[in-house]
């Protein structure tokens, strides 16, 4: 019998229908919804926290600056270690693991210099994870769904920071808080008022 030629579809492969996402690249990306959550929970709170341990305007931008641009230096190193250790797993675990246990302890804290040794630990989680864990998405799915499986990642990424801040929120009006932002010509920064 002749082959169709002319028309390749006439003939499609047996691999023609469209590829799943593995479950390597759901659990990554339900990790990342609710660490992520729990990040958008703590973060927009800080300010405030830091106010009432006594520190100012200045040094909460210092520590937030220093937070920010800490991750950019980590990063240059973690994905070359990422090439060359033979199970990636274990370093999105760390990762994880620093991120997850750092925010509650971010609570306990009697100074702002602990609230900034807390939070440089928790964007280290982040950095020593991030490189792999993209990598090892790379690795789990099929090149026809790669854009796919990255947008999927990225997107309960976001979903979990959403609904962190909302949850936030949720917390203060049910712990009876409120967020009360200054008043015209005040410079004292936001703070909170027990109802």
């Amino acid at each position: 019998m002749k082959e169709n030629t002319e028309n390749p579809d006439a003939n499609p492969p047996v691999d023609a229908a469209r590829p799943r996402l593995s479950r390597v690249v759901k659990a990554t990306g339900l990790v990342s919804f609710f660490t992520d959550m729990g990040s958008e929970i703590v973060c927009p709170l800080l300010p405030s926290f830091l106010l009432g341990l006594g520190a100012s305007r200045a040094t909460i931008g210092l520590i937030e600056g220093f937070v920010e641009g800490f991750p950019a230096l980590v990063k240059l190193f973690s994905g070359a270690i990422s090439d060359r250790v033979k199970n990636r797993k274990w370093l999105v675990l760390i990762g994880y693991t620093l991120s997850t246990v750092t925010k509650p302890l971010i609570a306990l804290a009697k100074a702002s210099g602990l609230v900034l040794v807390f939070r440089l630990i928790d964007r280290l989680g982040k950095c020593i994870r991030t490189a792999p864990r993209d990598a090892i998405v790379a690795d789990n799915v099929d090149p026809r769904i790669r854009g796919y499986a990255f947008g999927f990642q990225r997107g309960m990424d976001h979903a979990g920071a959403m609904l962190g801040g909302i949850i936030g929120f949720l917390l203060l009006a049910a712990l009876g808080l409120s967020v009360k932002l200054p008043e015209p010509g005040e410079n004292n920064g936001f703070h909170f008022d027990w109802r």
